[in-house]
């Protein structure tokens, strides 16, 4: 064969050293919200892309921002053409500065200064997540990636696994509806085919499409163009209907979705360092990025809500957990503990008063996840129970911070 037709592989390093990695474990899906509107009034108005892994759960965002007084444009496939097209236009050429979107967005992007990427949910794999985050900083400035994962990921993500998993029996199934019209010479379009195997198996479009796709790919079916659709048809090879590569797509799908999961709740090492791992395939990834939350605990923004945190645990000492020094945050006294032990006579004693408990439980989750707190087990009257101690950053931490 000629030169001009050898293939040609080029690699390149997978880790972006201007890219920060930051996690936050919230609970509820008002967390999100919350976590996303502080993190937005912190960054003040740079360029930012925000991410959600649904068209329902962008609209619900993108009005929650309008609502509170931020400028944002959301991006979705529903949107019409000319929709999408303004408001890429608008925030390439730098007219709009907060998108929130599907992974929609994305191709075509060539906006080098994005600041910030946030993702309200982990995607439904690594490559996802290391795609749309990479959008970030690609002038070789300092930008951040930050990731919020609700407890409820592990719900959607089975919910999207079980929409995108097609069993052996649609597989088959799907053949044999496309064969039984064929040989009574009524061919079926794509979108009648997909109505008779959710008549049959409630298949929803995306399973029918995968179907098809490897039907296509094994040979056991054709595309033939009629006047106005693509008709399905046997193939005349007669190809074996094998249905091992459907088992082994669903295995992947459901490991890749694992994995991506398990990055949410990785805090204990490097985050870039366990990306790469995970993308570079039998490489050894390099050392530590130094940038992350886990690698730098003091560049989360310690405010002065997290600084009455802190005086408050080391004025308790390590004798009360998570539950009781929340409500001594608030001030209340409803709590036997506080009753019981006098705990109102602190110093400390509703520092945080009028914020709410939840508040102030993720403001606790969120030190301790920045380093600044740790929850150790400890025997007290030969009891096992769980403090919260205070961890102080080392001083060249905190002269970056």
């Amino acid at each position: 064969a000629s030169d001009v037709y050898k293939r040609q592989v080029m690699t390149g390093r997978i880790r972006r050293d201007n890219l920060a990695y930051r996690v936050e474990r919230v609970r509820k899906a008002d967390d999100v919200l919350d976590a996303i509107e502080r993190k937005l009034r912190l960054a003040a108005g740079i360029p930012t892309i925000i991410y959600a892994i649904s068209i329902k759960k962008v609209e619900s965002i993108c009005g929650h921002l309008l609502a509170s007084g931020f400028s944002a444009q959301m991006y979705h496939g529903r949107m019409s053409a000319e929709d999408r097209r303004d408001v890429q236009k608008a925030f390439t050429a730098g007219n709009a500065n907060l998108v929130v979107a599907t992974d929609a967005f994305g191709m075509g992007i060539d906006r080098p200064d994005i600041r910030l990427v946030i993702h309200a949910g982990m995607p439904l794999s690594l490559e996802h997540y290391s795609q749309q985050a990479g959008r970030a900083g690609r002038d070789g400035e300092e930008a951040e990636c930050f990731l919020i994962s609700p407890s409820s990921d592990e719900f959607v993500h089975n919910f999207f696994i079980e929409g995108a998993a097609v069993s052996p029996d649609e597989f088959l199934g799907l053949y044999e509806i496309i064969d039984s019209a064929a040989k009574a010479g009524t061919p079926l379009t794509s979108k009648q085919a997909s109505d008779k195997l959710h008549q049959k198996f409630g298949s929803k479009w995306g399973q029918f499409n995968a179907a098809k796709g490897m039907l296509v790919a094994q040979g056991n079916i054709r595309l033939q163009r009629n006047a106005h659709d693509w008709l399905l048809l046997p193939s005349a090879a007669q190809a074996v209907l094998d249905v091992r590569p459907v088992v082994a797509r669903n295995e992947l799908i459901a490991e890749k979705s694992a994995k991506a999961l398990l990055y949410a709740a990785a805090t204990e090492s490097c985050l870039a360092r366990y990306i790469e791992g995970y993308l570079v395939d039998g490489e050894s990834p390099e050392g530590n990025c130094g940038k992350c939350q886990v690698c730098r605990p003091s560049c989360v923004v310690f405010d002065r809500d997290s600084a009455r945190v802190v005086y408050a645990v080391k004025e308790l000492s390590e004798i009360y957990g998570i539950t009781v020094l929340k409500h001594f945050l608030v001030g209340d006294q409803s709590h036997p503990s506080i009753r019981n032990r006098k705990m109102s006579g602190f110093l400390m004693y509703g520092v945080l008063e009028g914020r709410s408990v939840e508040e102030v439980r993720l403001l606790l989750r969120r030190l301790m996840d920045s380093g600044y707190l740790r929850r150790p087990r400890m025997k007290m009257a030969g009891v096992l129970v769980t403090c919260l101690l205070y961890t102080s950053p080392s001083p060249r931490d905190r002269q970056k911070s």
